[in-house]
């Protein structure tokens, strides 16, 4: 009877740990399962947001660059252009005429500097400064006949603009946050606007040791021999 019983107590034990071995089986199986589908939806939710991120990064690299760029052209001045035309009599030393059109109100600056780079680099044909109403302070464009080179900001902003909607379609330019409201007249803190100096007188003296410059508006071909009409030449 003693066997008996150990027997029946021995049996009902293995069956017992068998069906909690069976269970913790099953919950595991369960959980695995489950953390499958958390993780899953984990990496599904994380590439949206990476792609949502690196959207509005594409977009205000674009508001960055319609905004800042224009504005550190305009406070490098001249010298993206004269590193253009410096660029250009290298390509063009044995040309017999190089015309550098540029905006009209930059003309009378860019004659003299565009002289002494054909003097510096040893250019002995004939060159024009025209000053061009079509073209902004940030463009310039040096043609001669057998070809030319040139400074675009807006094809270049525009280049750049495509490219990054080529990479992320979805990609917005957000809007530049609106200037604050002035403070009213008796809080608003005083003041003081910085003196204006005069702009100073271009200068006229345009010496040219290597060759002739010619200015003028008038628009012109690079091939020409004779000096276009509308064009001012200047001889030594």
């Amino acid at each position: 009877l003693q066997n008996a019983e150990r027997v029946a107590y021995d049996r009902g034990m293995a069956e017992g740990e068998q069906a909690a071995f069976g269970r913790i089986e099953a919950r595991l199986a369960a959980a695995t399962e489950s953390l499958g589908y958390v993780l899953r939806d984990a990496a599904r939710e994380q590439k949206t947001e990476i792609a949502r991120i690196e959207t509005q990064a594409a977009g205000l690299v674009m508001l960055c660059l319609n905004k800042m760029f224009p504005l550190c052209s305009t406070l490098t001045g001249t010298k993206e252009i004269e590193a253009l035309i410096r660029e250009a009599f290298t390509q063009a030393l044995d040309e017999p005429r190089i015309v550098v059109r540029c905006a009209a109100g930059l003309r009378d600056m860019l004659e003299p500097r565009v002289a002494e780079s054909a003097a510096a680099a040893g250019y002995e044909g004939r060159l024009s400064v025209i000053g061009a109403p079509d073209l902004p302070e940030t463009d310039c464009r040096v043609e001669w006949a057998a070809g030319g080179i040139s400074r675009d900001v807006g094809a270049f902003l525009a280049a750049t603009e495509t490219a990054i909607r080529q990479a992320f379609p979805a990609v917005e330019v957000p809007e530049a946050p609106q200037p604050a409201a002035p403070l009213p007249a008796e809080t608003a803190p005083e003041t003081f606007a910085p003196e204006s100096k005069a702009p100073e007188a271009p200068e006229t003296d345009i010496p040219v040791e290597t060759g002739t410059v010619e200015s003028g508006t008038a628009e012109c071909s690079p091939a020409e021999s004779g000096p276009t009409e509308g064009v001012k030449e200047i001889k030594e």
